[in-house]
């Protein structure tokens, strides 16, 4: 396994969680590194990645998608956790009002303040953000074109989604 970060502090993180696994290599580099070939993570079975896509732009995230499937064995899967854009206002709205009402729960069960939800989805949606979230149609239709065979939503809340596909 190749774990895939450009932050130290992650990927110390992870080393420490990981520590009683064996044949794990831990690659700092970010996605433009990989997409500029300054790393390589070389071939694997599998790739999963985890609320990082999002911030890609379109074209960017169609780039990794090639990249990743050309580094995929036959019969290797590509998952990706993350968020996607609302295809329209109106659920966008009601995405981000159930968003809303899940972080207050969470605050009040563990007792958590000093922050609003609505300020975190303002944070979320602002153009100052790194976040450039695509349409789960923008992000299947990239992962088709990239050669990626059973595209698939495999799970969906609201924004937050699991997808991917496999390589014949």
């Amino acid at each position: 396994a190749t774990l895939v970060d450009p932050s130290d502090s992650m990927l110390e993180g992870a080393k420490v969680k990981l520590s009683k696994y064996k044949g794990i290599t831990y690659l700092k580099a970010s996605f433009h590194d990989l997409l500029n070939q300054k790393s390589d993570p070389g071939a694997h079975d599998m790739f999963v990645s985890a609320q990082a896509i999002h911030h890609l732009e379109t074209d960017e995230k169609a780039m990794l998608f090639k990249l990743i499937y050309e580094k995929l064995s036959s019969g290797g899967m590509f998952i990706n956790i993350d968020v996607a854009k609302p295809p329209t206002e109106e659920l966008e709205a009601a995405y981000f009002s159930i968003w809303a009402s899940q972080m207050q729960e969470i605050m009040d069960r563990h007792g958590v303040s000093g922050f609003r939800p609505e300020d975190v989805i303002a944070q979320y949606k602002s153009p100052e953000s790194a976040n450039r979230p695509d349409t789960l149609e923008t992000q299947h239709g990239a992962l088709k074109d990239a050669g990626f065979k059973g595209v698939e939503c495999y799970f969906k809340s609201g924004i937050f989604v699991v997808y991917g596909g496999y390589r014949e």
